[in-house]
């Protein structure tokens, strides 16, 4: 279900976007939405759609996206015993 309110999300956004005169939005993907083979479609066709140049989105990832081996990196950054 994440995928689908990511995409509603990315909408909703680009709809405010798109309603300023300038500046940019940014919106935080989660690692379902970031490891979607059709990501860059999706966000493409947003701002298609809403008319906006990719300039005028920011695309937020957390940690665990860029994170392989979650439970080392958590035994790497543990407070000693």
């Amino acid at each position: 279900m994440i995928a689908e309110l990511g995409l509603q999300v990315l909408e909703d956004a680009c709809v405010f976007a798109a309603s300023l005169p300038d500046g940019r939005i940014a919106v935080n993907l989660s690692p379902v939405q970031f490891l979607a083979d059709n990501l860059p479609e999706m966000i493409g066709d947003a701002l298609d759609r809403h008319h906006l140049t990719s300039d005028r989105l920011e695309l937020e990832v957390t940690e665990s996206v860029l994170i392989a081996d979650e439970t080392q990196a958590l035994s790497n950054v543990a407070e000693p015993a």
